[in-house]
C-alpha cells in the first residue's frame, strides 16, 4: 500500500493534475465461483444470497483491489506520471500537453481491463486539490487550513491522551513548520512516563508553552518538493543550550530558489555533554538521513 510521503512526493512534483474516483471500486471485482460459497448472507425475504462481486468490509477485498490497480496501472506508477490512493486516482504533468497524453494512457488501460471512473468525481487540471490532509497547488504544498484550524482551537487537554493527540498532529505537519520539535519540546517532558488516562495538572508555565504552540501554527509555508533535475541544499544547525538540532532544505529550479521542507529533532541527554563540532556533525548525519527519501531516490545535486 502506498504511504503518505510516497504520495506526496510523487504528487507536488505536477504542475497541472487530474482527480478521479473509481465508480464503486470493489463492485468491480468479480469474486471467483470457488469464493462465492463463502459469501452468503441470509436475508429475511429472499432465502440465502450470494455475492457475486467483492464488497467493502469483505475479507481480503482491499488488498484484492490493491493488487488490481497495481496491474492496470502499474507502469504510469513507475514512471511517476500516476499516484493512487485505494480508489481514487491522480495524473500529473508538467505541461498540458503530458498531463493530456498521460491521461489518455490511463484511459486506456483502464478500458481494457473493464473498470469505469465516477465522472462526478473526476476533476481536471484544478488550482488546488486537498489530498490526505495536504492542499496541492500547482507544485507546491500546504498544510490543510482546516487542520491547522482545529488545532489552533482546541481547547487545553485534559488527559494524557488528548495532549498526545495533539503533539503527533504537530508532529504530522513538522515538515512546514520551523523549529516544531522545540516548540511542544516541554509538553513532551510533561507527560514523559504518564499513562494514557492520567490528569494533566497545568501550570501557568506550561500553558504558555501550549498556546505558544498553537500560534507557532500560523508560521507554516507552502513547499516545493525535488524533481530529478533540482539542485538541493541543506542548511543544517545545532544548539547545545536549546537542547535541539535542524534543518532546512532549498532546492535550486531554474535559477530560483524554493523551500523544500524542515527537519528538527531534540537531543537526547547524553548528547548535551557533546562539544559543538559534534552537535554540529550529528544535525548533518541526522538531517541528511530524514530527507534521504528526497535525496538518494533521485539524481539530484546536494550541497550541505
Amino acid at each position: 500500500m502506498p504511504d503518505v510521503n510516497s504520495t506526496l512526493r510523487t504528487i507536488a512534483q505536477w504542475k497541472y493534475i487530474i482527480n478521479s474516483d473509481l465508480t464503486s471500486a470493489f463492485y468491480q471485482i468479480p469474486l471467483a465461483k470457488d469464493s462465492m460459497k463463502y459469501c452468503g448472507v441470509a436475508t429475511p425475504y429472499r432465502g440465502v444470497r450470494v455475492y457475486t462481486r467483492c464488497a467493502m468490509g469483505m475479507p481480503g477485498s482491499e488488498t484484492a483491489l490493491e493488487e488490481l490497480m497495481c496491474r492496470i496501472v502499474g507502469d504510469f506508477l513507475q514512471k511517476g506520471c500516476v499516484a493512487k490512493l485505494a480508489d481514487e486516482l491522480f495524473c500529473g504533468g508538467n505541461t498540458p500537453e503530458e498531463l493530456l497524453y498521460n491521461w489518455e494512457c490511463i484511459l486506456q488501460s483502464l478500458q481494457k481491463s473493464g473498470i469505469c471512473l465516477l465522472p462526478s468525481k473526476t476533476v481536471i487540471c484544478p488550482k488546488s486539490i486537498t489530498i490526505l490532509g495536504w492542499i496541492w497547488s500547482q507544485g507546491s504544498i500546504s498544510a490543510s487550513t482546516h487542520r491547522v484550524a482545529t488545532l489552533a482551537s482546541c481547547p487545553v487537554p485534559d488527559t494524557v491522551r488528548d495532549l498526545r493527540s495533539f503533539i503527533g498532529a504537530n508532529k504530522m505537519l513538522s515538515r512546514v513548520i520551523p523549529n516544531c520539535s522545540n516548540l511542544i519540546a516541554s509538553l513532551e517532558e510533561k507527560i514523559s512516563g504518564m499513562k494514557s488516562a492520567d490528569k494533566i495538572i497545568w501550570s501557568d508555565m506550561l500553558k504558555e508553552h501550549f498556546e505558544f504552540a498553537q500560534k507557532s501554527l500560523s508560521s507554516r509555508k507552502a513547499i516545493t518538493l525535488p524533481k530529478c533535475s533540482d539542485q538541493l541544499w541543506i542548511v543544517t544547525d545545532g544548539s547545545v543550550t536549546k537542547r535541539g538540532i535542524g534543518a532546512t532544505l532549498y532546492i535550486n529550479r531554474d535559477g530560483k530558489v524554493s523551500l523544500a521542507g524542515f527537519f528538527s529533532a531534540k537531543l537526547r541527554k547524553h548528547q548535551v555533554l557533546w562539544l559543538p563540532c559534534e552537535i554540529e556533525a550529528l544535525s548533518i548525519a541526522a538531517s541528511v538521513k530524514h530527507f534521504s527519501p528526497l535525496l538518494f531516490s533521485q539524481n539530484c545535486k546536494l550541497m550541505c
